[in-house]
C-alpha cells in the first residue's frame, strides 16, 4: 500500500507517516523512497506497527517508543501482543 492508503487505514496523515519515518519509528517494508516525489510501499506488518505507534505515542518518550516499535528489536508476534495489550488496556480507545 502507499503512504496515502496508510495513512487513510491508521486514521493519520500523510505528513504524520512520513514524520514517524524520519524518526526511525516505522520503515516501509517493500519499498522506501528514494528521492523527491517517489513512492513508499508499506505491507500490513508495517500497518500493525502504525497502529502501535498510533497509540503509544501520546504517553511515552521518543527513545522509548523507538525501541518498542523498531524492527530489529520487535518481530510481527511482539507487535501483535502491544496490539492485544493496548486493545484490551482500561485507557484504549475505541
Amino acid at each position: 500500500m502507499t503512504t496515502t492508503e496508510l495513512a487513510g487505514m491508521l486514521g493519520v496523515t500523510q505528513r504524520k507517516i512520513i514524520s514517524w519515518t524520519e524518526r526511525g519509528y516505522i520503515k516501509p517494508s517493500i519499498r522506501d523512497a528514494d528521492g523527491h516525489g517517489s513512492v513508499r510501499e508499506w505491507n500490513n506488518s508495517d500497518m500493525l506497527r502504525g497502529f502501535c505507534i498510533k497509540e503509544l505515542e501520546p504517553i511515552l518518550r521518543p527513545s522509548s517508543l523507538r525501541k518498542i516499535v523498531s524492527e530489529e528489536d520487535v518481530g510481527n508476534h511482539k507487535l501483535h501482543e502491544i496490539w492485544d495489550f493496548l486493545c484490551n488496556s482500561p485507557w484504549s480507545v475505541e
